[in-house]
């Protein structure tokens, strides 16, 4: 009995600097990081934009191109799809090629809060809106500053919109048969 006791009472006393370390170490683990911000003028634009309240997705796409513009997307969507609204997303954000790496443009659809023309679908267009990564999600991953910037957008249109997590999706999952936008290298991120 003794012996049993004298080897509980070692065993406690080795342990017990390695169980102080530790729970010392845990005290001292970095905070998770937190979220992204949108920046103040992006911000401050979304603010001032009156949310109509029909909007019932958020769906996700990418250019499938290395490089793309504003410009150009409204420029191809007006004269090649015949769109007289131009860009048929309601937000675009860059990659570093065209615009700059996590640039988020508000395309006049959101700011004059037209349906949008990113899907197949009439029904879909009116209660969706369009967000664009500039880039091809087939060949590589979104940069890390698109995903901060998409993140914290989807962030503030969920807080505008009322809109659940549930209500964020990829062009691909509302139209399974239809594409495989944005590509297999991109996962939503999590909001929340």
């Amino acid at each position: 009995m003794k012996t049993a006791i004298l080897t509980a009472a070692a065993i406690v006393w080795f342990m017990a600097p390695a169980t102080f370390a530790a729970a010392a170490k845990a005290k001292k683990a970095k905070p998770a990081p937190a979220p992204a911000a949108l920046p103040t003028k992006t911000e401050k634009t979304l603010s001032a934009i009156p949310v109509r309240g029909a909007w019932k997705h958020i769906v996700i796409h990418h250019t499938a191109t290395p490089s793309a513009t504003p410009r150009g997307i409204d420029r191809f969507h007006r004269e090649q799809r015949h769109m007289e609204n131009g860009m048929a997303y309601h937000f675009l954000i860059g990659n570093g090629r065209g615009m700059a790496d996590g640039e988020i443009y508000i395309g006049n659809r959101w700011k004059r809060q037209l349906q949008g023309g990113h899907l197949a679908s009439e029904k879909l267009n009116i209660s969706s809106i369009g967000i664009c990564l500039v880039g091809n999600f087939e060949s590589k991953p979104p940069t890390e500053l698109q995903m901060k910037s998409l993140e914290a957008l989807i962030r503030k249109l969920r807080q505008q919109t009322g809109l659940a997590s549930a209500a964020v999706t990829t062009h691909r999952s509302i139209h399974p048969r239809h594409t495989s936008c944005p590509g297999k290298h991109f996962a939503i991120p999590k909001t929340g």
